[in-house]
């Protein structure tokens, strides 16, 4: 029984490619120059042979071993195929192998640990060293090594006999291998060995006679990541050629190597009792039995070794003991900027390492060795292009734009190169229809350089000269050749090496302006399939052809004979019956024809559209068909047949975005990618090339191509005809596929940073407010999601502006930091709202008359007076707002792959809530004060002293004494004494407001935000253009991100106003046609509303305090001086006095500050004499 593999992490099923091994003519590669690399491989060591393998009972031999090579990309990622798979597993046999149960897929340093029944379902080539070396010596197979090795050697040194195992038990030990396995692979030393193993296997070919060129068994990767770089349309075409090998063009791209020992062997549970089969690297193996090992979702447990549980089983040795330490990474570790996850999405600026492990002696557990760090079961390699460096013509990031080759002191060091070799100039020239458009030069560059084609400019020359002119934008071509020799030159992409005594390299791009027939074989941006007709006259070499049928004569007579009777004869002589030959001449029967056609090419499935609705159509005209006219032999010429195809973007293909197109939308049968986040990877390139080859011959499976004629008497007598075609029509092309997929997102985290600027509006409220000021509350859940794109897609038969909308995802994640922002904020309709009144100012002449400031009518108020305070006719509101995001369902469940559930409506009541009730409380309880001034001719009293009841000291007014203590001064809180004695404010109204805002991204590049409101639908209340920024956004806009910076970081993680393609319909005027979209981000503002004043009592009533009056010296000093004083609000609530100034509340955490709150009710100055009321009953 085996056990279920529902718990596997992933199967990923891969399409099984077999190339065929047939004989070839074997020929002798000339040497190339060596490259070099980097290692990281050890592991030799040795210990007693105790418990001995399975291998004494028949289960287990040396020979069950072998390697798993991988090419790995800068992602550490395969970035190589061999044979179609991403893996060579190299075995020293085959014996047993399909007899295991479990096979163990992936490369160690991959995410994925995936598990087969079956080795067929591996996404690795199974080759043994002896068959390699067999198909080498009968030259089935080629191999390549460099200048200074021996072909024949190598060939030689391939073979199983002088390559380790990579765990052997010799004399009663257990040794490893691993030191010599890499001397083998890659050399003793440091540098790369010319006679190392790996020039064989990497260059390992097979030669294509028929169109000489050579088929390399390794072939890059079209989605493998190299950054900026690629592999070029120049470079594929020479390792098709045989002009560069594949080691060559791994070295060139700086790609690693791994190489993990293989083992297979059944599971030991003791030493007589066994257990399932596994294979695979000891990495894979590693995770098979953990996985064994761990109960299933019943409690059951598969395999349960009696000895060497969690490492490997009873047969410790050849995996938890030895096995796993026999090749190990050793002295350097490496280093990787990217990885890729699950899904094949590279996630970049993610730097991780892997170090040599730290060998403690311990048994290897099956967790360690199934991670991807440390290095334990793998050796590393990195290869370089020898001690040379290298720059190329085209600046990938400038895209279209003319413009100066690569900086070249990004461009690192050569082992032994010093900067002052770096003495090559590259010059680059453009023209478009002939006209100069600028000259660009670029000094200190390498010596070696490929000259590459641009996006629109393509290579029409170049040469190199020992002579250097000293351009300018305005140099043209043929200024620079008047003033220079050439030792080399050419007129199309290559890569050149420029050598003393030459100095520079011209380069000479051209762009036409496109005729309708080069365009009609372009692919643009932003489209994923192309209609285009065999009958397009437009394009070269296409149009009415004419394919001939040729069909036989059917004249003749009839044969037939009639007998008169009379006949004679004997049995000897024989009988003979006198009659007539009948003669007529035959005469048509069946003229009708119906000719068809079909290609009989190779179809590239990477090109040309195969499946459902986007399959070629062959179509035929009148001419095709009729009815044969004559008994002559004949032709029947046609001139309709019309192959109708659907190229597409076969090697850089986009995801349908699941959450705005149907799953069962015609173009995902021939994508097949489909989600809410990429399923694999696009080009790196902006530009890349095919060649479409289509050769139309007669399809005789369909159609009528037998026409006959017949006696007019006897209908038996006859001749026949089948049409055959006398010739094939071709159509043939260059296919440019032209691609532009965004940009690596930032992250849109921007936090409004002048909070204590923002000035709140009291929505429906006659005010406006006094102070400013809010509080951020950042957010440290993040919205991620994968933006959408508008592309367009074409059927058969479909003209050129016939294209169909589609939405396909952007390749790059968003990540989106939604921010949340409260405040609090009051306004009143006057600056002086409260009313102090009293019936006994004092009216002494001293008081109303004088030049100090402080007297007049009305304005004195002797110490022990009554006075009283309200708020009649005075309005004062405040308010608590809150912004808070939320995301709508329908783009948290389908659009978002994080924090859909971080952000939901319901979430943002509680905390608004929340905050409005202790608003509440706050204002409830908050009361009068008085303020006393020394400075008589101060506008206020407000930067003297605050008396807030009883027992405070007055020294600041220079009196010796404390405020009054007696119940009858002063405005007490809330809930003490007598109501008209209160101090406090009431809330006179309250009224709560909802407001929702939508900020959307379409594909049109427009930033839209919406606004709903009282229950009513969306209305839309603004909208960026994508060439506006925020500085465009109207009023309410602006207050939404001012406080939250949603726009901005939407923005932020948008790319918008890309592309280059005219064509596209929401593009003509500029070809800005890439703009990610995104369905919506939500806000809701919530604000509560207190309208406040005294109602209950409408009047406040207290003695004023004889202890704040000024000293009196005696009658005669009296009114002599003064102090003023006012009264306003305190600066916080009795109901919160241990909190900060203006507190009122708290909205997720954060302190909800009421700036100003002192100011919301003041009276007028007054001024306090040095004379209470007794002073004046008194005289």
């Amino acid at each position: 029984m085996v056990k279920n593999k529902a718990r596997l992490i992933s199967i990923l099923l891969l399409v099984v490619m077999i190339i065929s091994i047939i004989p070839q003519t074997a020929y002798a590669s000339s040497g190339f120059t060596p490259v070099n690399g980097i290692s990281s491989a050890g592991g030799s060591g040795k210990t007693p042979g105790s418990p001995t393998p399975g291998g004494n009972s028949g289960v287990w031999s040396s020979r069950f071993q072998g390697f798993r090579i991988t090419i790995l990309g800068y992602d550490a990622a395969p970035a190589f195929t061999f044979m179609g798979k991403d893996y060579l597993d190299l075995v020293f046999s085959y014996d047993n192998i399909d007899s295991m149960d479990y096979f163990g897929d992936n490369h160690k340093l991959g995410v994925l640990r995936n598990i087969y029944e079956s080795k067929n379902e591996l996404n690795t080539k199974i080759l043994s060293i002896s068959d390699i070396n067999t198909l080498l010596n009968k030259g089935n197979l080629i191999t390549s090594v460099p200048k200074g090795a021996d072909l024949s050697n190598a060939i030689n040194n391939f073979k199983s006999s002088k390559i380790p195992y990579p765990l052997d038990l010799v004399g009663g030990n257990w040794i490893s291998y691993g030191n010599e396995i890499k001397n083998v692979f890659y050399g003793s030393s440091d540098k790369l060995d010319i006679n190392a193993l790996l020039y064989v296997i990497l260059n390992l070919a097979t030669v294509n006679a028929e169109n000489n060129t050579v088929d390399s068994l390794w072939q890059p990767k079209s989605d493998a990541f190299l950054y900026s770089d690629t592999f070029t349309t120049e470079e594929l075409a020479q390792l098709r050629k045989g002009a560069i090998k594949p080691i060559e063009l791994m070295a060139s791209k700086g790609l690693g190597i791994s190489i993990e020992p293989i083992i297979w062997n059944k599971l030991r549970i003791s030493k007589e009792q066994y257990s399932y089969g596994v294979y695979g690297t000891q990495t894979s193996i590693g995770w098979i039995v953990d996985w064994l090992e761990t109960p299933d979702s019943n409690g059951k447990v598969w395999f349960n070794p009696t000895a060497g549980k969690g490492t490997g089983g009873y047969d410790t040795s050849l995996f938890g003991r030895m096995g796993r330490r026999s090749m190990v990474a050793k002295g350097l570790s490496f280093t990787f900027y990217a990885y890729r996850d699950g899904a094949g999405k590279v996630i970049t600026d993610y730097e991780w390492t892997i170090s040599p492990p730290n060998d403690t002696g311990q048994s290897i557990t099956n967790k360690v060795v199934s991670d991807i760090q440390p290095g334990w079961s793998l050796h590393l390699y990195r290869l370089k292009a020898g001690d040379e460096s290298s720059t190329q013509t085209f600046d990938t990031p400038e895209g279209n734009n003319p413009h100066p080759a690569p900086d070249p002191s990004s461009i690192p060091l050569a082992n032994n190169e010093k900067p002052e070799q770096r003495n090559i100039n590259i010059i680059k020239t453009y023209e478009e229809d002939g006209n100069h458009v600028g000259t660009y030069s670029r000094n200190n560059n390498p010596q070696r350089i490929i000259i590459q084609n641009e996006i629109e400019y393509k290579v029409d020359e170049w040469f190199i000269s020992r002579d250097y002119v000293n351009v300018n934008e305005s140099t043209t071509w043929t200024q620079i050749k008047s003033n220079t020799s050439s030792s080399s030159s050419g007129k199309s992409t290559t890569t050149v090496k420029v050598e003393e005594p030459n100095t520079t390299l011209y380069v000479k791009l051209i762009k036409k302006t496109e005729v309708v027939g080069d365009a009609d074989l372009v692919i643009r941006e932003s489209q994923i399939t192309k209609a285009i007709d065999t009958m397009n006259p437009n394009i070269p070499n296409w149009g009415a052809k004419t394919m001939n049928f040729n069909y036989q004569s059917l004249s003749g007579t009839c044969d037939y004979i009639e007998y008169c009777g009379g006949c004679r004869g004997n049995s000897e002589d024989g009988y003979w019956c006198p009659g007539h030959r009948c003669g007529k001449s035959f005469v048509l029967r069946d003229t009708d024809y119906d000719y068809h056609f079909k290609n009989i090419a190779p179809i590239k499935e990477k090109l040309l559209a195969n499946v459902g609705v986007f399959k070629a159509l062959n179509t035929t005209g009148d001419d095709a068909s009729g009815n044969r006219s004559s008994l002559s032999a004949g032709t029947d010429g046609v001139s309709s047949f019309n192959y109708q195809m659907v190229l597409w973007r076969g090697k850089d293909v986009p995801t349908l975005a699941s959450y705005k197109e149907n799953s069962s939308h015609v173009l995902n049968t021939l994508l097949s990618r489909y989600g809410k986040q990429p399923v694999g990877s696009r080009t790196n390139e902006r530009v890349y090339f095919e060649r479409l080859d289509t050769e139309l011959d007669m399809d005789n499976s369909i159609g009528d191509y037998f026409t006959d004629s017949k006696c007019p008497e006897h209908s038996s007598y006859g001749l026949s005809s089948t049409a055959k075609n006398s010739n094939k029509l071709q159509y043939n092309g260059d296919v440019t596929i032209q691609s532009y997929t965004g940009v690596q997102h930032k992250i849109g985290n921007a936090v409004t940073t002048n909070s204590t600027n923002i000035f709140a509006a009291l929505i429906g409220k006659p005010v406006s407010v006094k102070f400013s000021g809010g509080t951020i509350v950042t957010s440290s859940k993040a919205v991620k999601f994968y933006p959408y794109i508008r592309m367009t897609y074409q059927l058969p038969a479909k003209s050129d502006n016939d294209r169909i909308n589609v939405n396909v995802l952007s390749q790059w994640i968003s990540e989106l930091y939604p921010h949340s922002f409260a405040e609090a904020a009051w306004g009143s309709t006057k600056d002086i709202n409260m009313n102090l009144t009293s019936v006994q100012w004092s009216t002494h002449q001293k008081a109303i008359q004088g030049t100090d400031g402080w007297q007049g009518t009305n304005k004195v108020l002797p110490g022990g007076s009554i006075y009283n305070l309200d708020t009649k006719n005075q309005n004062t509101y405040v308010s608590v707002i809150t912004w808070q995001p939320y995301i709508e369902d329908e783009i948290a469940n389908k659009v978002l792959t994080e924090g859909g559930a971080s952000y939901k409506l319901t979430d943002t009541i509680a905390p608004h809530d929340e905050l409005a009730k202790t608003a509440e409380k706050a204002l409830d309880n908050w009361r009068v004060v008085q303020y006393i001034e020394k400075n008589t001719k101060a506008s206020n009293a407000f930067n003297g002293l605050k008396v807030t009841g009883g027992n405070v000291s007055l020294n600041s007014l220079g009196l010796p004494n404390k405020s009054s203590t007696e119940d009858k001064y002063y405005m007490k809180p809330a809930d003490v004494g007598g109501i008209a004695s209160q101090g406090d404010v009431d809330i006179i109204n309250k009224t709560v407001i909802e407001i929702h805002y939508k900020i959307v991204a379409d594909v049109e590049g427009n930033i839209t935000v919406y606004r709903k409101r009282d229950g009513s639908g969306w209305v839309e209340i603004d909208r960026l253009n994508k060439t506006q920024g925020i500085d465009a956004l109207s009023p309410e806009s602006k207050a939404l991100n001012d406080r939250t910076q949603i726009i901005t970081n939407l923005i932020t993680v948008l790319t918008r106003n890309e592309g280059n393609d005219k064509t596209a319909s929401w593009a003509t005027s500029d070809g800005k046609w890439y703009n990610e979209a995104f369905d919506g981000i939500n806000y809701v503002r919530r604000e509560t509303c207190f309208e406040i004043g005294f109602v209950d009592s409408p009047i406040r009533s207290a003695a004023l305090d004889p202890n704040l009056t000024p000293v009196n010296k005696g009658q005669s000093d009296l009114f002599s001086t003064a102090f003023i004083s006012q009264f306003r609000m305190n600066d916080k609530s009795d109901a919160y006095s241990s909190e900060v100034s203006g507190y009122v509340g708290k909205f997720k955490g954060q302190n909800v500050i009421l700036n100003g709150a002192e100011n919301m009710f003041k009276t007028r100055v007054f001024s306090i004499p040095n004379v209470n009321v007794q002073d004046i009953k008194g005289n």
